[in-house]
């Protein structure tokens, strides 16, 4: 709740000309008057007020005001994310990962954790860097198995941390493919994993992703 009030705070004062009406939305939210609050951001998420869809998503999501909804909370952050609300990435990206108001997909999940860190969002900053301090040690397992020529084990361990994410264990798990399925591109995963793999950043999977077809 605390991190609610802080990142709303700053959001609408960075949108100057809606700051009075929002800081009234502020005040009653403070005063647990979060019906009124409610009303305020409702009405302002209609003119297209982004601070206040962020806001909204934190309503339902918390069913402050209105009845508990996970669905919609999702659809309001996503509308505040696609207007660059920091915040509201991050929260988006929360829905696809604990799959509650959208289906579970972890990397779409890591698609917006990005952007949000991208845009200095600490919460989404220090998410990523936990998880890839928590990958590191699988990253180095599937190698080692990978250069005993244990590729489907090696594959399995890419794996696991290529589906939560992990550009680099995606490069691994598609060259593991290919190599067991002799250099054959009609696989959709492989240029799957590729084309992730090289939109998250990863160098040496886009000579391949550009083969793809």
């Amino acid at each position: 709740m605390k991190t609610f009030l802080c990142t709303f705070f700053m959001l609408f004062f960075s949108i100057s000309s809606y700051a009075q009406t929002v800081t009234d939305a502020k005040r009653a939210f403070d005063e647990g008057r979060f019906l009124a609050a409610f009303q305020i951001l409702e009405n302002l998420s209609a003119q297209g007020n982004p601070a206040a869809m962020y806001g909204l998503g934190q309503l339902y999501r918390n069913g402050n005001g209105v009845a508990e909804d996970r669905k919609v909370s999702c659809d309001w952050f996503e509308k505040a994310a696609k207007q660059n609300v920091g915040a509201a990435m991050f929260q988006y990206g929360h829905c696809w990962m604990i799959g509650k108001g959208r289906p579970q997909r972890p990397i779409e999940a890591e698609r917006w954790y990005r952007k949000a860190a991208d845009l200095g969002v600490g919460e989404a900053v220090d998410f990523l860097n936990e998880t890839r301090k928590n990958d590191a040690p699988i990253l180095k397992k599937g190698k080692e198995l990978y250069k005993q020529g244990e590729l489907i084990d090696a594959h399995n361990t890419f794996l696991r941390i290529a589906r939560t994410g992990n550009e680099e264990a995606m490069y691994y798990v598609a060259k593991i493919l290919l190599e067991i399925k002799k250099d054959s591109w009609d696989e959709w995963s492989v240029c799957n994993w590729f084309k992730t793999s090289s939109e998250f950043g990863y160098e040496p999977s886009k000579e391949y992703a550009e083969r793809c077809p």
